[in-house]
């Protein structure tokens, strides 16, 4: 037993010298720099742009992050924060269109942590896009109007008015039933 359990030591030691003499692979040798470690101090550099009305400085440290570690989760997620903050209506240097372009990447990502809220905020920039496209074409349609019209228009609001004054009497009136009365 003993020539048998040498010979087993002997083999482990052999092995772990083999081992130890493998080369290293390069990004093994890399700085421990990772995505991951560097993504809350990109954030937190954003985050500080955005609210300080920077909206462009936000976007290149965001992008600049992508850039480096684009195969990362960070890295899509980074697209769905540079959405949001050209929403910002304080962000007067983009679109709601530019939003939509990265929102349908954010979307077609697999490992998107907030999925649900991209499609919310990419109806809410086809909403605006459509708006700022109204707004632009609406002076052309005010032209057209008729002063018949625009009677309609203020008759429309007066019902919606006193429609909206008898709901509110109606909801006093249900609140006052509804108390216990003493």
């Amino acid at each position: 037993m003993t020539h048998s359990r040498t010979r087993v030591l002997r083999i482990m030691a052999l092995c772990a010298m083999v081992g130890g003499c493998q080369s290293l692979p390069p990004q093994s040798l890399a700085p421990a720099t990772s995505a991951s470690s560097e993504w809350q101090a990109t954030m937190a550099q954003s985050s500080q742009d955005a609210s300080a009305g920077r909206y462009q400085a936000a976007e290149r440290v965001l992008a600049d992050f992508a850039a480096r570690y684009p195969a990362s989760n960070e890295a899509t997620e980074s697209m769905f924060w540079r959405a949001l903050y050209k929403l910002d209506p304080g962000n007067t240097a983009s679109a709601p269109r530019d939003a939509m372009v990265l929102l349908d990447g954010y979307a077609q990502a697999p490992q998107a942590q907030h999925r649900g809220e991209g499609v919310v905020l990419r109806r809410v920039a086809a909403t605006l896009d459509a708006r700022v496209v109204a707004a632009v074409t609406a002076p052309s349609v005010a032209a057209l109007a008729r002063p018949e019209d625009k009677a309609k228009d203020e008759e429309l609001l007066r019902l919606k008015d006193e429609l909206t004054k008898t709901t509110a009497e109606l909801e006093r009136i249900k609140r006052r039933l509804a108390s216990p009365k003493p």
